[in-house]
């Protein structure tokens, strides 16, 4: 009812206008950070499109990390059967130096040398057995032994490996000097092992 009073009177319509107009000021400098939000400036623009290149880099950068731990999963996958499961019959190092001497005795070389068996973390639940051994026979008996590496599973990987001849001492002879290396998993599943996502 006042303000209808109010607002009859050309006098009184001034007086609301003007006290409408002080009202909108105060609410417009009380919201003016509000207000900047709504229409962004040029400098908020810019910094909005260096974030955007920015998020769109870190995509790319994770997608490629993705990409190439997907190929070294699949080679390390490609193996996964000639890993020793620790969980065996038999402890993984008393493995190793069993298969040894068991190929050495079978192809009829002797073992000169069969150092302490070294273990090397690889990773949490995957880690690898080394071991340095020297042999001598005679020079078919060495391939002998040689082939029979090859076809051991768990599978022995050389390290090193080096083969000359055994000398005047043993006339036709072959010396085989070298180190293996038995890569050992603790877990059955190789994706839990690494940490592979699941496809």
């Amino acid at each position: 009812m006042v303000i209808k009073k109010i607002a009859s009177s050309k006098q009184g319509m001034i007086v609301f206008l003007a006290c409408s107009a002080l009202l909108l000021c105060i609410v417009a400098w009380v919201s003016y950070d509000e207000l900047l939000n709504l229409w962004p400036t040029e400098k908020m623009i810019d910094a909005l499109k260096v974030k955007r290149k920015k998020v769109q880099k870190e995509l790319v950068n994770e997608s490629q990390k993705n990409n190439a731990f997907e190929v070294e999963f699949s080679k390390l996958e490609k193996q996964d059967e000639s890993f020793y499961l620790v969980d065996s019959e038999m402890r993984s190092d008393d493995f190793m130096r069993k298969k040894i001497e068991d190929l050495a005795r079978s192809t009829g070389v002797v073992i000169k040398s069969l150092s302490d068996i070294r273990k090397n973390q690889i990773i949490k639940e995957l880690y690898s057995l080394e071991v340095n051994l020297s042999v001598e026979g005679q020079t078919k008996n060495i391939l002998s032994f040689l082939a029979g590496l090859e076809r051991v599973s768990p599978k022995l990987y050389w390290v090193q490996c080096d083969l000359r001849s055994a000398g005047a001492r043993n006339k036709g002879g072959m010396t085989l000097n070298g180190a293996l290396k038995l890569i050992c998993k603790e877990s059955q599943d190789l994706k839990q092992i690494v940490g592979a996502p699941e496809k």
